[in-house]
């Protein structure tokens, strides 16, 4: 709800920026399936990770870089394979960044006034998740490489499956 009304306020200011009409109404619906978009991606996210005890534990677990206390094997392990997954993933968001980012140059250099700025502020925005997006997966696979090393431990060896699960049901996932 609160990242909803954030992007209402910004997309009311972003499209007066770009048009110099304040409509609220513009920013309250962008705002509106913003939040709803993110909330059924949520949803979806807490509902993969076996809910949200399962979900809050796993926060816990990358910020602290340990497990939580008789973590269950096979359940960590899913969970890991599935963030390892996303870090692999990252090389897609970046690229789809770059290409974001060189539109808005593109529409930058053909703006003016307010909106030319906005333009600008695009670019450097997308041209930061270019840089950010690679770093944070890596970081993500690191946490994913220690707490599969303490999984291993817990279990006796048999945990993490290196991004690869031996449960032909898993594939889906």
């Amino acid at each position: 709800m609160t990242s909803g009304v954030i992007f209402a306020v910004l997309f009311t200011l972003l499209t007066w920026a770009m048009t110099g009409n304040l409509s609220p109404v513009s920013g309250a619906l962008g705002g509106v399936v913003f939040g709803v978009a993110m909330g059924c991606i949520f949803a979806s996210t807490v509902r993969q990770n076996g809910g949200e005890a399962a979900t809050r534990a796993l926060r816990r677990a990358f910020r602290s870089r340990t497990l939580p206390t008789g973590a269950d094997p096979h359940l960590w392990s899913t969970l890991l394979d599935r963030h390892d997954a996303s870090a692999n993933k990252a090389k897609y968001f970046a690229i789809f960044f770059a290409a974001l980012a060189v539109l808005y140059v593109v529409l930058a250099l053909n703006a003016t006034g307010p909106t030319a700025v906005a333009m600008w502020a695009s670019v450097v925005l997308f041209a930061g998740l270019v840089v950010w997006t690679p770093l944070e997966a890596r970081a993500r696979r690191s946490r994913v490489r220690v707490l599969r090393e303490q999984l291993a431990q817990v279990s006796g060896g048999r945990a993490g499956t290196g991004g690869h699960s031996e449960n032909p049901s898993d594939a889906h996932r």
